[in-house]
């Protein structure tokens, strides 16, 4: 092994454990969580289709913002446009956030889905 391909293998797995990092201290932020409501301010066509949204929560009286993905086609975006949705966020680092549209979403949390978003079902792909 020349030491260039010393080099290459240690930066793919530099940025690798950096990748790892950051997943797992997404998870364990979220594991120590509050819920509040979210609004979508945002949307775009995502790189692999779907929608990239925007969105805003107030906790205090400081707003912040963050982003997520729907799985949907883009022709939906005005059905989520300005709407409102349950975001949880961790009480550690108040910028790590996810919003809760999908089944999928809530029962990474154990919680029921709700019966007043039944209307997104039929959007999702």
């Amino acid at each position: 092994m020349t030491k260039a391909d010393k080099i290459k293998y240690s930066i793919a797995f530099s940025l690798l454990a950096i990748v790892l990092f950051f997943m797992i201290y997404r998870e364990v932020a979220l594991y120590d969580f509050t819920f509040s409501k979210g609004t979508i301010m945002e949307t775009k066509s995502g790189y692999r289709g779907g929608l990239d949204i925007s969105y805003n929560y107030l906790i205090g009286n400081k707003i912040f913002t963050s982003g997520g993905f729907i799985n949907t086609s883009y022709s939906n975006k005005e059905y989520f446009l300005r709407k409102r949705f349950p975001i949880c966020y961790s009480n550690s680092n108040n910028t790590i956030s996810e919003i809760l549209i999908t089944p999928s979403d809530f029962k990474r949390h154990n919680i029921p889905y709700p019966d007043s978003l039944k209307w997104v079902l039929p959007l999702l792909d």
